[in-house]
């Protein structure tokens, strides 16, 4: 069983501006555009939500003549939770049609597995 606290992730707006002698500069802001202007953030302000991941795993070892064998099952994510970690957000589009992009790793649900182990 774990538990783990939610990273931390920053809404990033980049674009290119000219500076003085009009050389293109790649700039980067924390923040959004909403309906109200332009919302200035700190950086990594933003949180995910607390994960809590619980394993299950059984084995049974027994001989087979001159063989040693375990015969074992496992569960991951026994709750099946689906948990989204959130990277990084870069909001895009305009005020009125907003589209943000998420640097994100989604993890599904529950997995099974079972197995064999043969020492010889």
């Amino acid at each position: 069983m774990s538990w783990s606290s939610g990273t931390r992730y920053s809404f990033l707006d980049s674009f290119v501006a000219l500076d003085d002698f009009d050389y293109p500069q790649f700039r980067t802001f924390y923040g959004y555009i909403s309906d109200g202007g332009y919302v200035s953030m700190h950086r990594n302000s933003e949180r995910n939500k607390a994960i809590l991941n619980i394993d299950l795993r059984a084995q049974k070892a027994f001989v087979l003549g001159k063989i040693n064998s375990r015969l074992f099952i496992s569960v991951q994510n026994l709750l099946n939770r689906d948990d989204l970690t959130i990277l990084g957000a870069v909001p895009g589009g305009s005020a009125i049609r907003p589209n943000t992009q998420l640097d994100a790793v989604r993890r599904f649900g529950r997995r099974y597995e079972v197995g064999f182990h043969f020492a010889f």
